[in-house]
This record gives C-alpha cells, structure tokens and sequence, in this order.
C-alpha cells in the first residue's frame, strides 16, 4: 500500500506540474504582441537614386514605392503621341500672307520706278543729217532688245518693249524738230534701206557674248520706228547692223541709226 501511494504521489506531481505549464503557454500565446516587439525591416535596392523605397512591416500605414530609378529615366517616353493639335494664334497665322503682300508691293514699286526711269537720251552735240532721201541721227543709252509678246487679262497679249520704244521714238522726233524743225516721213510705199550701229558700254570684265541678240536689237528699233518715218517695218528691204563697245559718247551706250531709200 505504502508503494502505491507512493506511486500515485509521484504520478500525480508529474501530471500537475505538465497540466501546469501548458496553462501558462497557452495563456502567454493568447496575449497580443507588445509595441516593443514590433519590427522595421528597411529593404535596400541597392539603386543610386536619392530616395530608396523601404516597406514597413507590422503597421497599417501605406507603403509608398518611388519608382525615379535610373532605368525608369532611360525609358523613351513621348509626350506629344496623344496630345491635341494646337492652332496657332490669328495674328500668327496671317503673318506669311502679310509678307508676301509687301514683296509683291515692292516689286509693284520697283517695276513702276524702272519703268519711269528715262533710259535713252539725246545730245544737242550729237551728229544728225536729214535729207529728201535720208536721215541720220544718234540716241544715247544702253540698246535694249526686243521682248516677246507677254499674255495680258481676257485672253490678250502685250508688247513688254512697247514704253521703251515710245520713248526712243520721241527722242528721235526731238532731234529732228531740234535740227531742222520737222520730222522727214518717206511714206508707206517706199523700199528703204536701213543702217544701224549698236554700241554697249565698257563692261569691266567679259566679252560681247554677254549682250543682246543683234536680231532682237535690230526688231526694236523697226518696230519703235513705225508710224514715224515710214509706215510699216516691212517697208525695210535692205538691213545692216552690228554692236560693239561705246568707245565715242563717253562710254554709256549709244545706236546710231541711218533710214535712207533703196533706190
């Protein structure tokens, strides 16, 4: 008997003291973790941007990530894919009308001064001869050729030399009222031989090559003519001409021209 309670003396401590410590596990996993036990865990990426993105671990804050890495930054981004056509401002988008109008106003201004400018000239000093047969005389400036018909508003054309050839006509008529006080007219049915000598000034540096066809030179003074001296161009059955350098009226330019009848 004495065996046996020992036994159950032994037993029963054994058991009490097991039975004792799963209380005290069991009550120290139910209590809540305490705010020391918390922990910060920092995660490094290791990149070589100012601001690394850390995580908190245990809080119920938000976690904010920076994504300003260096291959974000190498990433090719365009801006302007989706982005709306903008229009420019009014005053803007009639700039390039406006200076296309004031290029053709200066043209407009220059052609009207070209065209008013006097480009031939007569000298009293000048040689003239008039006759019942012939009449010669000098009229000095550049010699200008004779320009193609030009297609003008309607359907027309218009002669480009026609305010040149007026103005040599004139001076020619000058020089004659000048010397012998009329104007010598050989008719619309006379044959005429007709002489005349085109003469450019000295140019610094080139060769002849560089002027006027000595035909087109010689198609505007026959047809500056018409209506003054003869009646029509065709009149002319005999031409001689030919050009040079001004070596004889101060280098500017001159034609010498010499209307005569055929026979």
């Amino acid at each position: 008997m004495k065996a046996s309670n020992e036994w159950q003396q032994c037993f029963g401590r054994a058991a009490g003291s097991q039975g004792g410590g799963s209380d005290s596990n069991d009550k120290d996993a139910a209590k809540p973790p305490s705010a020391a036990a918390v922990k910060v865990i920092e995660i490094d990426d290791s990149s070589d941007s100012d601001e690394k993105p850390t995580a908190a671990v245990g809080t119920n804050e938000p976690i904010y990530l920076d994504a300003s890495s260096e291959n974000s930054a190498e990433a090719p981004t365009n801006d302007n894919v989706n982005a709306p056509a903008t229009l420019l401002p009014k005053a803007n988008r009639g700039k390039r009308q406006k200076q296309r109008k004031e290029k053709k106003t200066r043209q407009g201004k220059k052609r009207r001064k070209n065209a008013a400018a006097q480009v031939f000239k007569v000298d009293s000093s000048d040689p003239f001869l008039a006759s019942g047969r012939s009449v010669h005389f000098v009229v000095r400036g550049k010699p200008r050729p004779q320009y193609r018909d030009k297609p003008g508003l309607n359907w027309t054309r218009y002669n480009p030399s026609k305010r040149l050839q007026s103005q040599f006509c004139n001076l020619a008529v000058e020089q004659c009222l000048t010397h012998v006080g009329q104007v010598p007219n050989f008719g619309s049915n006379a044959l005429l031989k007709v002489e005349v000598h085109f003469r450019f000034p000295m140019p610094k540096t080139g060769l002849l090559k560089n002027t006027a066809d000595i035909d087109n030179l010689s198609k505007f003074i026959l047809d500056a003519c018409n209506g003054t001296f003869y009646g029509d161009d065709g009149q002319v059955v005999t031409l001689l001409a030919d050009k040079g350098y001004d070596e004889s009226y101060g280098g500017e330019g001159y034609t010498l021209l010499k209307i005569e009848l055929a026979a």
